[in-house]
């Protein structure tokens, strides 16, 4: 055999090989992203029934966030509130819970009644406090929300201390 045929038959050899181990690289990073995507997935139907996608809650989250709470009155002090309305929009950050509510009544508890105002079917963002074992409330469902609204540089925050379905 010559050099010329030695050498083709080495750069076949070690194209074979490259070849091969591509493949085999390829093929184990398809199974690792699908075994990944398929224990989110397991992940995620035991905790809820229906979980939203990552991308969902992070567009919620990003709304609820953007939203700016608009009320009417003087907040010089933290003030007791109930807020009744619709669940607009739900997010989880971390160990947080907020939701955008669509007013339809917004009564104060702690000062005289129409010191502090929200329009109705206006929309405020609030904190949820989620008691262990408590599911979050879903999209679309009527809520009485009794909170504490404080003032804060970006204006009124909203902390639902507790909530129930209507």
């Amino acid at each position: 055999m010559s050099k010329h045929q030695k050498s083709d038959r080495n750069a076949n050899r070690t194209y074979r090989i490259h070849l091969v181990a591509s493949i085999f690289v390829f093929l184990m990073l398809l199974i690792c992203v699908a075994a990944i995507s398929c224990g989110s997935k397991d992940a995620n139907e035991a905790s809820e029934a229906n979980p939203p996608s990552q991308e969902e809650n992070a567009q919620s989250l990003g709304r609820i966030m953007a939203h700016r709470n608009q009320l009417e009155g003087e907040l010089n002090e933290p003030v007791e509130a109930v807020i009744m309305g619709d669940i607009v929009a739900v997010a989880e950050a971390g160990e947080e819970t907020w939701a955008l509510v669509k007013v339809a009544d917004f009564r104060t508890t702690s000062v005289p009644q129409g010191t502090l105002k929200a329009a109705p079917g206006s929309e405020l963002s609030v904190r949820l406090r989620i008691k262990q074992g408590e599911q979050p409330p879903s999209v679309g469902a009527k809520a009485e929300i009794n909170a504490l609204v404080s003032k804060s540089m970006e204006g009124p925050v909203i902390i639902g201390r507790a909530f129930r379905l209507l």
